[in-house]
């Protein structure tokens, strides 16, 4: 699975895509906060971000964005740049706007300062390397490297210079990517997707799985996705014929965006035969009227009229 940040005008999503798919997922909608840089740790299963909204903090959840848990919400201001430590599992982050670099254990705790002060202007992003934090900065437009243990007084190191416009830093370290199923602790979503349709998701401390869907519902066997029998809400944009449940915590789709070729202008549904109909005007004088069916709504659109 592929997680990443959505951010609006209005509202930042967490969103979540299966690879290799076109599954996709809505965990976490806000209008208030603003998480922004996003890690995840799949040994562990666990999703953490940053977010410097109304409330700054940094939040940890399971990999599905359930059992949301506040780990930092005191002495931060704009936390950026999100890394984990693989070998010792410290959140590590930036704060531009108190010119630090600071960390915590993924069970909360006491916030560990690495570096702090004018020396460090604008760290922006970081990333963690053996026993060194790597960050880069926008006002002095290096990467630096030193020591990541608290307290340390060393020097950092200039990695590279005068480079405009730095955003954020990674590292790959292949001795630190998984190469068993053991290195993972047995993750259930390994093989076949854990059985699940749309998405698996492993469960932290077990060896228990969590099946979801990127719309419809789950069906008895907590496996598959069936077509949502619930209420729901039917839209249309100018190209598209779309779903939201009514339910504003829950995320999910009822049935997957349906591309309309031409501009749409008015729908009805058809709960009884499962169909969605719409009108559709080219702009020329010309109109349709069409349906599509639950049943399979992304297969072509059936002509009525025109």
């Amino acid at each position: 699975n592929l997680y990443f940040t959505n951010a609006f005008l209005t509202e930042t999503y967490i969103e979540v895509i299966r690879l290799n798919t076109t599954f996709r997922r809505v965990l976490l909608k806000t209008q208030v906060d603003m998480p922004r840089h996003i890690v995840v740790d799949p040994m562990n299963r666990y999703l953490f971000w940053a977010d410097y909204g109304q409330t700054p903090k940094i939040e940890r959840s399971f990999l599905d964005g359930s059992n949301r848990t506040v780990l930092v919400s005191s002495g931060i201001v704009t936390p950026r740049g999100l890394a984990l430590d693989h070998r010792d599992g410290y959140i590590y982050w930036v704060d531009d706007s108190l010119d630090m670099i600071a960390r915590v254990r993924p069970e909360g705790g006491e916030t560990e300062v690495v570096r702090y002060g004018s020396r460090y202007p604008t760290p922006y992003g970081v990333t963690v390397f053996e026993g060194n934090v790597i960050w880069v900065d926008r006002n002095l437009k290096k990467v630096f490297q030193a020591s990541k243990q608290p307290g340390a007084t060393d020097q950092p190191v200039v990695i590279r210079d005068n480079i405009n416009m730095l955003r954020d830093v990674t590292i790959f370290d292949r001795r630190m990517q998984p190469s068993s199923a053991h290195e993972l602790h047995n993750n259930p979503c390994l093989e076949s997707n854990g059985g699940c349709a749309h998405f698996c998701f492993a469960i932290p401390g077990t060896q228990t799985r969590k099946c979801s869907c990127a719309f419809g519902n789950l069906a008895a066997d907590s496996s598959s996705c069936v077509v949502s029998r619930d209420d729901y809400l039917i839209y249309t944009t100018e190209s598209t014929v779309r779903s939201l449940r009514l339910d504003p915590e829950d995320h999910s789709l009822p049935f997957p965006v349906v591309n309309v070729p031409r501009t749409s202008v008015a729908l009805d549904f058809d709960r009884l035969d499962g169909r969605i109909y719409f009108t559709q005007s080219s702009g020329a004088g010309q109109s349709k009227i069409r349906f599509i069916t639950l049943a399979s709504p992304t297969s072509p659109a059936t002509e009525v009229a025109s």
